[in-house]
């Protein structure tokens, strides 16, 4: 189903926040019943909403298919250097 503009309107998004809620309830789709209160999914639900209203303001997402950008804070120390498993020589 495609919604134009869903965002914009509060009811359309409270549709689609169901719609997530619905999907991780039901038996089939959803989260394991034994290990998830009905808590828990409303909180996943949450989670997910607001996943799907940050990436996907339009579709298709602007931010799927676009290389990962890591902050250099979070880099792994090597690639100031280069790849792992090459060898750099200070004299």
């Amino acid at each position: 189903m495609k919604i134009d503009h869903w965002r914009e309107k509060e009811s359309t998004s409270d549709a689609v926040r169901l719609t997530i809620r619905d999907f991780l309830w039901i038996d089939t789709t959803g989260l394991p019943l034994a290990s998830y209160t009905e808590t828990d999914v409303h909180l996943k639900a949450d989670e997910v909403f607001r996943h799907v209203f940050r990436v996907y303001p339009v579709l298709p997402s602007p931010y799927f298919g676009l290389p990962a950008q890591v902050p250099p804070s979070r880099r792994a120390p090597w690639t100031a250097y280069g790849r792992p498993g090459t060898r750099h020589f200070t004299s």
